[in-house]
């Protein structure tokens, strides 16, 4: 049985500070909203009742207007359950009783309505890869077209457009893999049947890509250099050796580094991209980076990001990327300056640690470990509980002294 309920949205606030009024729908558990058009502040809302209070003229011609699309409404689902005595799908109920149905529904609309809702659920960094991943297809297809429209033929038609265009066959997979999500997405909303699902036949193709490093005579190089202190790149020289010394530690974690992550002489800290644990033992050089940064004033433990940037959390992932970039500059810039035949990044210092552990001798495994690619660590094993802990931090101790004695 389908029920009916007015209801004053009190988990959404428009500008004005009302709060929007909607007709929810509940059908075996589940539920959904049909927007009124009206809204009206908290004050006005007879919760009892169901109902705005009519304090004003206009706030009785509102009510009044309200009751008779709930009339209309109830009507109308008498008819549904006259026509479907077995109607238990929720989204279609909703589709019917706002004359949509889920051919209506575009892959552009959903997109943008699944974009809207990351963002909602403070989820930046997911709802800016889809924006991203939505215009990379958009320059080559349109996405205004009902879910059924992807099929097998449609995906390879999409490839071969975005292979002529010359994309990277990795580049390609990060859109196709932004667009199979929000496909899934809309099978478990029941806008598009599973039976459906054109990524069966359609594989998703990736290229191993070979790893940018510097060598550990370059990384030598570097070490021994320090730029002028009122130079552009001294920050970026720094930012570059610490990634270094933290065994390849993601520019983004880097940036979100704050003195709670200190604890014991090591750096304790969650990756942002996969909440995985990471304990890293600070060695001499690593502290006397980071001491000349030291700040009462500031948030974090690096001037990456202002204090202001850093509370600004739904525009923090693209200050970070904005950060990444200028870093990445000045640090090719260096890497130039003293014939590193890789560009130099973030990402070339992150995977050149690897590299140099590699080129020393020490395991895959404990390779893998170090990177985290495997598991992660365990909360115990932040406080040198295990054995693989301290193996790793011998790894990093030895890497490091490595790179930094010079020839």
């Amino acid at each position: 049985m389908i029920h009916l309920k007015v209801t004053c949205d009190h988990r959404r606030t428009k500008k004005n500070g009302t709060h929007p009024i909607v007709f929810r729908i509940t059908l075996n558990g589940k539920s959904r909203d049909i927007a009124s058009g009206y809204s009206c502040h908290a004050d006005d809302w007879d919760e009892s009742n169901c109902r705005i209070k009519p304090k004003s003229d206009q706030l009785a011609v509102e009510a009044k207007r309200i009751h008779d699309q709930h009339i209309a409404l109830l009507e109308k689902i008498r008819d549904l359950e006259l026509k479907d005595s077995e109607l238990n799908n929720i989204q279609s109920v909703k589709d019917a009783l706002s004359h949509k149905s889920s051919s209506d529904i575009t892959v552009h609309s959903f997109w943008l309505q699944e974009t809207k809702r990351l963002e909602t659920s403070k989820h930046f960094g997911n709802a800016r890869n889809y924006k991203s991943a939505k215009l990379g297809i958009e320059k080559h297809s349109t996405l205004k077209i009902p879910f059924k429209a992807i099929d097998y033929r449609w995906l390879t038609e999409l490839e071969t457009k975005m292979k002529s265009s010359g994309l990277k066959t990795n580049s390609i997979g990060v859109y196709f893999r932004a667009l199979r999500s929000i496909y899934n997405c809309a099978i478990n909303n029941e806008l598009i049947d599973v039976n459906s699902y054109p990524f069966r036949r359609f594989k998703i193709k990736k290229e191993s890509s070979t790893p940018r490093v510097a060598t550990i005579k370059e990384l030598k190089t570097f070490f021994k250099h320090t730029p002028n202190e009122k130079d552009y790149a001294y920050n970026a020289s720094n930012y570059g050796k610490l990634i270094f010394l933290l065994r390849g530690i993601n520019f983004a974690d880097l940036a979100m580094l704050t003195k709670k992550n200190l604890k014991n002489g090591r750096l304790i800290y969650h990756r942002q991209k996969t909440q995985k644990m990471y304990s890293v033992a600070l060695l001499p050089y690593t502290m006397k980076i980071l001491s000349l940064y030291a700040s009462n004033e500031r948030k974090t433990l690096l001037p990456i990001l202002t204090n202001e940037e850093f509370d600004d959390v739904a525009n923090l992932p693209a200050k970070i990327m904005q950060r990444r970039k200028t870093c990445n500059k000045w640090l090719n810039k260096i890497g130039e300056k003293l014939k590193i035949d890789e560009a130099l990044s973030t990402y070339v210092f992150r995977y050149s640690h690897a590299n140099a552990c590699k080129k020393l001798g020490f395991s895959k495994d404990l390779i893998s470990e170090s990177l985290g690619h495997g598991y992660g660590l365990a909360v115990s094993s932040a406080y040198l509980e295990n054995y693989n802990i301290e193996l790793v931090d011998e790894m990093n101790k030895v890497v490091c002294n490595e790179v930094m004695k010079g020839d």
